[in-house]
């Protein structure tokens, strides 16, 4: 995953720390049977229908000989894609934090482009982590009544559904990603029309995300004030 500088070697770290966890825990669970102490782990967490299936399907996953043949899709479609997005992220931030005056950078983001690209990318990772994720429709609607109905009101469901697969761990990222570009475009822009410096504003919002959209508030209101 190739980001740019010293805050998006940050970013690589905890992202590869993230999807390290999520191995993890879903080899943890195939081996509950098979070890006392993580099976005493698991029964400490609150289990429900829901939670039980998307355990089992990890577990299944991690003992077959074949992971790729369990989805409609094989988890390679995303492999080459997730590298891509996450390799050319980089280029519209420095475009908008160094040459925010350039003619090609402000006719790149005034254009709906600027935001329909982001959003057919993850639109792409969202569809194809369904079919990787799931090998029938009626699994596909068992994963939605969980996320809706027990994992948005238990964040140890949310992150256990999460780590299920590698599907649903690229569309989140992606996600992320996709909106903090967003978000930063209308930064970059608001600048633009109020004549203020964003640089900062989006250094923060590329590793802090709303953090920076306060300090491009705080930056605006105190330029408007200085001009009166």
């Amino acid at each position: 995953m190739a980001w740019c500088g010293q805050t998006t070697g940050v970013h690589v770290q905890l992202a590869l720390k993230s999807y390290s966890r999520r191995i993890f825990y879903s080899g943890r669970l195939a081996c509950v049977g098979r070890n006392p102490r993580l099976a005493s782990h698991a029964s400490s967490v609150r289990a429900s229908p829901g939670l039980l299936q998307i355990r089992h399907i990890a577990a299944s996953r991690h003992n077959a000989k074949d992971v790729r043949r369990h989805g409609l899709l094989s988890p390679n479609i995303i492999g080459q894609p997730f590298v891509v997005a996450n390799s050319t992220v980089c280029i519209p931030w420095l475009m908008m934090i160094l040459a925010p005056n350039w003619q090609i950078t402000q006719k790149a983001f005034k254009s709906e482009w600027s935001m329909i690209v982001p959003g057919l990318v993850f639109a792409f990772f969202f569809v194809a982590a369904a079919f990787i994720e799931t090998s029938s429709p009626g699994e596909l609607l068992q994963k939605v009544k969980f996320l809706f109905l027990e994992a948005i009101a238990d964040p140890e469901k949310m992150r256990e559904f999460l780590s299920s697969g590698p599907g649903y761990a690229a569309q989140d990222w992606i996600h992320l990603i996709a909106w903090d570009l967003i978000g930063g475009r209308w930064i970059y822009l608001d600048g633009l029309e109020k004549k203020v410096p964003t640089w900062h504003s989006l250094l923060v919002t590329f590793g802090g995300r709303p953090l920076g959209l306060l300090i491009h508030f705080a930056t605006r209101n105190l330029g408007q004030k200085q001009q009166h």
